[in-house]
Parts: C-alpha cells; structure tokens; sequence
C-alpha cells in the first residue's frame, strides 16, 4: 500500500511509480500540482494527482472544477471521446466519474473534492475488461486518511 508523504492518502499502486510536483498558474493563481504515478507492464498507468486549493482562492466551484478535469483529460488524450459521466460522492467530498474511449484503449477516472483539497484518480490502459478490473481495485483501495494532530 502506498501511503503519500504528507500522510493523507493510500492507495494500492504499482511497486513501479514515480513521484512529482509541478507548479501550476490557474484563476486560483499558482499553486503545486502533486502526482504519483505507477505502471503495470507496458499497457496500463495509474496515477494520483491532487493539489490543494488555498482559503485565500475563496469557495471551491465543484461544477467549474468537474468540467475543468473532464476538459483537461479530453485535451491530454488525443483519439478519446467521453463516455460515460456521473455525479456521485466518494472519499468524504463531491466527486464525478468518467471514462474516455478509443477502440484499442480507454481512460477511467475519479476527481473527488475534499476539504480544500482535489484529487484525480486516473486508470490509463486498454480497453479490456482486466484493465476496467484493475482500476476498480485501484480507485477502491483509495482512502484519504485523518490528519494526525
């Protein structure tokens, strides 16, 4: 189980993963982009992208937020058409499940907000029913965990 640095998450990932940060400019202004990425084989990527949203940004618009992360994927993934989207409630905040297709490979993904803090758990692979398993598991052994005092 991979538990992140600063402690508030864990997930089943890949041995094979990869950490990074990245500063990013948004309306909320620049903020860190934190991710973990993790392969299995050569076919399937998983990653945990999450970013915290400073009180000074002001309210979070959970709908402008969702359609960004649906956006961003589409544009990210070239060939992929969105097909399937739903509204649901996931790790203690707002989330909104979807999926991109092509014929020989597909993108699953979770964005949940929590607290001030976004996450994208995303399942990149091919358009199997193995790959759709696996990240059923990935995405269901995800658990934002209590800050410790």
């Amino acid at each position: 189980m991979f538990v992140s640095a600063d402690g508030r998450f864990q997930v089943l990932m890949p041995d094979d993963r990869e950490e990074s940060i990245e500063r990013v400019g948004t309306g909320a202004g620049e903020l860190e982009a934190q991710a973990v990425t993790g392969r299995l084989g050569d076919s399937e990527m998983f990653g945990v992208f999450y970013t915290d949203i400073p009180e000074s940004a002001g309210e979070i618009d959970v709908e402008r937020s969702f359609e960004a992360a649906v956006a961003n994927a589409l544009a990210a993934s070239p060939g992929l058409t969105l097909t399937y989207q739903n509204r649901t409630y996931a790790y203690g905040g707002p989330a909104v499940d979807f999926t991109l297709e092509a014929p020989d490979r597909k993108v699953w993904a979770r964005m949940a907000i929590v607290g001030r803090r976004t996450y994208l758990i995303q399942h990149t692979g091919p358009n199997s029913p193995q790959a759709g398993a696996n990240y059923s598991r990935f995405a269901d052994t995800f658990e934002v965990l209590r800050r410790r005092s």
